[in-house]
Formats: structure tokens, sequence, C-alpha cells
């Protein structure tokens, strides 16, 4: 989808503060002190970790989809017609997704064409609006938007906030990644549409289970 004229996010008692810094430091205290001890490697292998563990794709999957998207922005990055745009690119099952702005149709085309021909790219659909096209979205709002959406995920009990990719592009919401559910697929929908400035929630949210009639 390439979008240039839209076709191409009381006071409180002393006891009660005594108990708020506490709760406080119990959780920061930790956190840092496990900062310090664990090399960040580690911290890393972890952290992968537990991606692979919560993922609806195979493990094998999951690396060749990973490595194909640093190829495309790899590639992204030695083109110097692309290298200066916006775009992202994602991946799952091998099907290629970019998301962000163009500044000419021939920048849009090249980046597509880029990720076509990387290696291992089965299709790409493209998520694209040329820059500047929405004066109604202001500087900032699009972090403000990602980061009122991402705590709405994480904090909610439906759907898996890390199998699921967040892209604001001119308050434009994108959402991404394989999901377990249609549920979890309505939900992550209906939360993002709940964030106040949020022109639009463009879903490619792949579930793997589908429910019966």
């Amino acid at each position: 989808m390439l979008q240039g004229k839209p076709t191409w996010q009381s006071r409180i008692s002393k006891s009660n503060k005594r108990i708020l810094r506490k709760s406080i430091a119990a959780c920061l205290v930790p956190a840092f002190l496990a900062a310090c001890s664990i090399p960040s490697v580690l911290q890393s292998t972890a952290q992968s970790i537990y991606v692979v563990a919560v993922d609806e794709r195979p493990a094998w999957t999951l690396a060749q989809d990973k490595q194909i998207e640093l190829s495309i922005s790899k590639n992204f990055q030695d083109d110097p017609l692309v290298r200066n745009l916006n775009i992202a690119a994602y991946c799952y099952n091998g099907n290629a997704y970019l998301v962000g702005e163009y500044d000419t149709a021939e920048g849009a085309m090249k980046a597509i064409t880029i990720a076509t021909h990387t290696e291992g790219v089965k299709s790409v659909t493209p998520y694209l609006l040329v820059k500047g096209g929405t004066v109604s979205c202001l500087w900032g709002d699009d972090l403000f938007i990602y980061t009122k959406v991402k705590i709405k995920f994480i904090g909610d009990e439906v759907i898996k906030s890390t199998n699921i990719n967040i892209n604001v592009v001119q308050c434009r919401v994108v959402l991404l990644g394989i999901v377990a559910t249609g549920d979890e697929v309505s939900r992550a929908i209906a939360l993002a549409q709940d964030v106040s400035d949020v022109i639009e929630v463009k879903s490619f949210l792949i579930p793997t289970h589908q429910e019966g009639p």
C-alpha cells in the first residue's frame, strides 16, 4: 500500500509515601544490581531466548526472518537514493513489509525493488506515505502515540506485546507480527484505536490459529 494522496498515532499520607518509595526501590534495586552483575552479552542472550520462547514462529524461521530484515536494512543503507528515507523493514515467514515515508515516488519504488530482490524474500507489502502528507500530525505526535500504544499493549492480559511490532507514521499506527489468535488481533487494533490523536490503525497482524464458526 503506497500512499501519496491517500492511496500510497490527593494528597498522600506519609505512610503511603513510604510504602510507595519502598515499592519503587524494590523494583529498581534488583534491576540495578542485575545490570551491574550480569554482563551485557548475557542480558542480550536472555532477551533473545525470551523472544524465541514467546514468538509464534519456529526458532529457525524466526532466525531467517531476522536475517532478511538485516539484509534489507543493509541494502537500503548501501543505496544513495534510499538510505536517507525513513523506511523500516519487517519480515514474517519470508514475507517482507516496508513501513515509513518517502520523498519521491522514485525513492519509494527503489526501496520496494531492493526489498523484492533481497535473498529469501517471498513477497513485499509496502505501507509508505509521502513526507509531509498529513498536516494535522505535528512533530512529536508519532512518538507520543507509539509510547501510549506500547504501554497499553504491555498492560493488557489478552495480547503478548513482544509479538507485535508497532510503527507510527504520520499519526497512523501500523501493527505487524504473528500472534496466536484472531482475538489478539482484534484486541490490539481496539487498544491502538483508543489512543488519542490516532488517525488510522493499519493491521498486518497474522493469527496462527483460526477460531471455529
